[in-house]
């Protein structure tokens, strides 16, 4: 049996710390140490699609040295997953194939400008930040094509939700060769990533991930993952995020 690691977790820190990382911090005059903290967001227990389950609230403490001072930035990701079988062959693959993301980070407010210019950034800016701040992108998943984009609501605000396609490194992903595994031998990634929203002095967004195929070129593989359905329930979730949330409250609902 194939164990699977995770699709979105080595991109969702790339997330936060990219958007936190590309701040204007350097732009303004502070005096001393400068500290902003975001509160989590996630979409609860009762709220989940079938099979999914909250895995993982996960705090990042980003540090900037600005001028000579300290500015620190606390971060939130809580982390969904779905756990799916597949079976191609003699070969079986079981992991959370699929993953949506609630993150959360700080509106920096300095009194010019947010210090974390994203609130009007597209979902594709947001991914063209993370190319240009890491040398080498792919190791968060984010060789990338824009496929199309649709209107969410999130938190009760309309936003762009980009659909790409991502061609990621599968060395990084399960331990087999991916076509042992699913019968194809390099499958994508659909990554859906939103706009931010700005709730509650913290700007919050939503990714989903789930594997891909070709209907029509591997259809036996399309079907055994239910590739249609699987896109249907993380966009669902785009909508059912909340914000802002106790940790103690994501922390007790957590299953791993």
């Amino acid at each position: 049996m194939v164990q699977r690691r995770t699709v979105l977790g080595a991109a969702g820190v790339g997330i936060t710390g990219g958007l936190a990382g590309c701040s204007e911090l350097s732009d303004f005059i502070m005096d001393g140490e400068a500290e902003f903290d975001a509160h989590p967001a996630y979409v609860p227990k009762n709220s989940l699609p079938n099979e999914f389950r909250i895995v993982n609230l996960e705090k990042y403490e980003i540090e900037e040295d600005v001028l000579d001072r300290d500015i620190r930035i606390n971060a939130w990701m809580t982390e969904h997953a779905k756990k799916v079988e597949v079976e191609i062959g003699e070969e079986s693959f079981e992991g959370d194939l699929v993953q949506f993301l609630s993150l959360s980070l700080p509106e920096a407010d300095i009194g010019v400008d947010d210090a974390l210019p994203i609130a009007d950034s597209s979902p594709e800016e947001i991914l063209n930040e993370l190319e240009e701040r890491y040398e080498d992108a792919s190791k968060y998943g984010y060789d990338y094509e824009k496929v199309d984009e649709d209107k969410k609501e999130v938190l009760g605000q309309t936003v762009t939700v980009g659909r790409f396609r991502l061609d990621p490194d599968w060395d990084d992903v399960i331990d087999e060769d991916p076509e042992d595994v699913f019968g194809v031998e390099d499958p994508d990634v659909v990554l859906l990533l939103s706009e931010t929203v700005n709730n509650e002095g913290d700007h919050v967004l939503g990714a989903g991930a789930y594997p891909s195929v070709d209907e029509e070129e591997h259809r036996e593989i399309y079907e055994e993952l239910n590739v249609a359905n699987l896109e249907s329930e993380i966009e669902s979730m785009f909508e059912k995020v909340e914000h802002p949330v106790n940790q103690e409250e994501i922390e007790n609902e957590i299953e791993g």
